[in-house]
């Protein structure tokens, strides 16, 4: 059984002996989401119907990015060799996992809908789905059963760890949502790897790799 407590300190070591390499490469695939929101917001501004073609182009390409970003951080705490190239090498999954966000965006929304619990369990007992495909490049039906078997039994640690989680994401929203991109930028880039790392180091916990 895991210890929230554990996965927080084990995550906080790695983030500070890491912190160059996590803190640039942050920068990178957040400087190049701006650069895309600026470019179609832009071209949009011209061009209705053009800003929205390239805006699904670079939903795309920010998707491929994301896939990036998430296999670098799980090579980088697995001891893994690590590049920036990584952050587009992984493309052919993107259709698998954009899938898979979408049955488990879905999934959460209906238990949502019912009532609010089913979908707050939901939630947490399909959460590994996205990063079961990336890593393990399961099948979007594998890696929602996997993520089940993950989960067994630890549902509660996972929800205390995503709302304590959440609420260190909290001020990106409350606080800067309406500042300029250096501040906000700023603060994303130096939490938020953070919070990857800890899904990241309870995910390999859970599959018995910590």
């Amino acid at each position: 059984m895991f210890s929230i407590k554990n996965i927080l300190r084990s995550s906080y070591e790695f983030y500070l002996s890491k912190f160059i390499i996590l803190i640039g490469i942050t920068a990178v695939v957040y400087f190049l989401s701006v650069l895309f929101e600026y470019v179609v917001n832009s071209i949009f501004s011209v061009s209705p119907i053009l800003g929205i073609i390239i805006g699904v182009a670079v939903a795309v390409i920010g998707m491929v990015f994301e896939i990036g970003y998430l296999k670098y951080l799980l090579k980088l705490v697995s001891g893994m060799h690590s590049s920036v190239e990584d952050l587009l090498k992984y493309s052919y999954l993107i259709w698998r996992y954009f899938l898979g966000w979408l049955a488990y965006g879905f999934v959460v929304v209906v238990g949502l809908a019912l009532l609010v619990v089913p979908g707050v369990y939901l939630s947490i007992r399909f959460m590994f789905v996205p990063i079961l495909i990336v890593d393990k490049e399961l099948t979007i039906k594998e890696a929602f059963k996997k993520s089940t078997t993950l989960t067994k039994g630890v549902k509660w640690k996972l929800l205390g760890l995503a709302l304590i989680l959440g609420l260190i994401m909290l001020p990106t929203n409350a606080i800067f949502s309406n500042s300029e991109y250096v501040l906000q930028g700023a603060f994303v880039v130096l939490v938020s790897p953070f919070v990857m790392l800890s899904y990241i180091k309870v995910y390999r916990f859970l599959l018995g790799l910590e």
